[in-house]
């Protein structure tokens, strides 16, 4: 009788688990090419927690990916921040000291240091057309096009994780009811 209701519960745990909602990350990607014919594209999770602040300072997050010209940049980085003359920026750097900056005059594109902001622009959003600029290896180019990559996706949560969820609480369970017998 007691395997059965150690089965039972065993089984009430694992279709709990089943029935779990995934949770997903929106994975942001833009696209971006400036007037030296360069091109790339970076990408982050606009849920990332800030990690304090970025290399040119304000508010940093970690990018998933920066890649230029088809090569993966070393440690990326995304900035948002304000400048001593009242301007905004968005900034992607790596470890090398590569760089796309994009500005804008004033203080008003974002309310914010939250890279969810940032989920939606354009390069007319970035008006300060002296600073969007793309330096990588010696070379500084104006970024002519930046747009968002076909919207925002969903990453979904790997549909074994709940299963491995309900099957360690299955073991949780029996090892448990071992230690705690019943008492008739």
């Amino acid at each position: 009788m007691n395997i059965l209701k150690s089965v039972t519960s065993a089984a009430v745990v694992a279709l709990v688990g089943s029935l779990s909602t995934p949770t997903n990350a929106e994975v942001i990607t833009y696209l971006f090419e400036d007037d030296l014919g360069r091109a790339g594209t970076f990408s982050f999770d606009d849920t990332t927690a800030t990690f304090g602040g970025s290399r040119f300072g304000g508010t940093g997050y970690t990018a998933i990916s920066w890649i230029l010209d088809g090569t993966s940049l070393v440690d990326p980085q995304i900035g948002i921040f304000d400048n001593f003359g009242g301007d905004q920026y968005l900034l992607v750097t790596d470890a090398n000291g590569r760089y796309l900056q994009l500005g804008h005059f004033g203080l008003d594109l974002f309310s914010s240091d939250a890279l969810t902001e940032a989920t939606s622009l354009s390069l007319a959003d970035f008006d300060n057309t002296e600073t969007n600029d793309l330096q990588s290896d010696g070379l500084e180019g104006t970024v002519t096009s930046f747009r968002l990559e076909g919207g925002v996706s969903a990453v979904p949560l790997p549909a074994a994780l709940p299963i491995l969820a309900s099957g360690l609480a299955a073991f949780g369970l029996f090892g448990w009811r071992r230690r705690h017998p019943e008492t008739a």
